[in-house]
């Protein structure tokens, strides 16, 4: 029996190259959103005043039915800045006078005279800046402008990462942390009691902007005014300001602190602290102590009081290094974390490691609550001690938590 023949096999031919990439052009086109440019002010730069009569308008006279655009097509220069939020100053300038300024947000596109109305010596000079960058001047050729300019600024050399203020012993101290070592300077406020600190070539990189407020400080207010901070400081009445510089190795940074006090102070010796809190009771395990100190933790960012205990050759490191070695000496030199470790304060790196890891040290918390009971105003002694980058507002909750829990704890022992 004959089998029936096999029909033809059918070979398929691959398209053209040109002819899949159209393809593949057309269903990626529709998918793609076209760019939505940032709108472009428009501004005339002209001077008001033309230009004197010369050989050139002959010459364009002769020559315009051939360049017409060349002489007498107004030019124009499109400027973009990075950031894009910078600020743009904008100078015409004629034979060394100005005779046109504005201040203007990029982007801008200037309309400028034709070149029969402009000479040799005109330039355009733009002048650019912003909050934490370094500012620039450009001087362009008016008859040999660019159509469009981007002009980026280069970040300042130094950076400002955190501000703290405490009040402990009678002085009133302000902790700045930078990248490099700062260009300051310090004047006496004029209206009002207080001072007012510049950073030069600084850049502002906190995460908070609040006001502080402490002791000596009604209100502590940094800005960033080009490319530097200015920090005003409004005290309670006219005092002394004593300024101090070291470095943190191991954070590297520089660490920049006035003290705001009342004349003739002295800094506190770490006798007289040690003896403060000699008075102090000290009781690890006391379960109201636990209590406030638990109400600290939850109610503060982990790397809160870590930041608090790294060095500033401060009054606040005086206190919190004398609490640490007050805790070991009622524990044979020894003091223990939640998690179990055990650490000797009379071994320098050991001691070091316990203030790295303060919060998880117990009884010590507590410890420092019992000491910021004994000033003044306890909540701002505590806030000092643990939180000095907090402003007092958000400190304030979690400080009255706390004390409530301690009391409440206070209450069910004495019942």
């Amino acid at each position: 029996m004959m089998s029936s023949p096999r029909p033809p096999r059918l070979h398929r031919v691959p398209a053209p190259r040109w002819v899949r990439t159209g393809v593949a052009l057309l269903v990626l086109v529709p998918l793609v959103a076209p760019a939505q440019d940032e709108p472009v002010r428009e501004i005339e730069f002209v001077p008001a005043e033309g230009v004197d009569w010369g050989i050139r308008n002959v010459g364009a006279m002769l020559t315009a039915p051939f360049l017409w655009s060349y002489w007498y097509k107004p030019g124009s220069i499109t400027i973009q800045t990075v950031p894009r939020d910078a600020r743009l100053e904008l100078f015409y300038i004629r034979a060394n006078f100005q005779k046109l300024f504005v201040r203007a947000e990029p982007p801008v596109r200037l309309k400028l005279p034709s070149r029969i109305m402009a000479t040799e010596r005109d330039a355009l000079t733009v002048r650019v800046g912003s909050n934490g960058y370094k500012s620039h001047e450009y001087t362009y050729d008016v008859l040999d402008l660019p159509a469009k300019v981007v002009l980026e600024l280069a970040p300042l050399p130094n950076s400002l990462h955190s501000v703290a203020l405490t009040d402990l012993g009678g002085r009133t101290t302000a902790t700045f942390r930078t990248d490099e070592e700062p260009d300051f300077r310090v004047t006496r406020g004029r209206q009002q009691p207080g001072f007012t600190l510049s950073l030069r070539e600084t850049a502002d990189q906190r995460e908070s902007h609040e006001p502080l407020s402490a002791g000596h400080v009604k209100r502590l207010e940094l800005a960033q005014v080009g490319e530097d901070i200015l920090v005003r400081i409004e005290t309670t009445a006219e005092l002394e300001a004593r300024s101090k510089q070291s470095y943190d190795p191991i954070r590297k940074e520089h660490v920049f602190t006035l003290d705001i006090l009342e004349k003739g102070a002295r800094m506190p010796s770490p006798g007289s602290v040690r003896r403060e809190l000699e008075a102090i009771p000290v009781a690890p395990r006391d379960p109201c102590r636990r209590a406030f100190a638990t109400v600290l933790r939850e109610g503060l960012e982990g790397d809160v009081i870590a930041r608090a205990h790294r060095p500033s050759a401060g009054i606040a490191d005086l206190y919190r290094r004398q609490a640490m070695l007050r805790l070991g000496r009622t524990e044979r030199g020894r003091v223990r974390t939640r998690a179990g470790e055990t650490l000797h304060t009379g071994n320098p790196l050991e001691l070091e490691l316990a203030l790295q890891s303060a919060a998880e040290v117990e009884g010590y918390l507590g410890l420092l609550g019992a000491l910021a009971r004994s000033q003044a105003n306890p909540e701002t002694a505590l806030r000092s001690l643990i939180a000095p980058e907090l402003g007092a507002a958000d400190f304030a909750p979690i400080y009255a938590r706390a004390e409530r829990g301690r009391r409440a704890c206070a209450n069910r022992q004495s019942d």
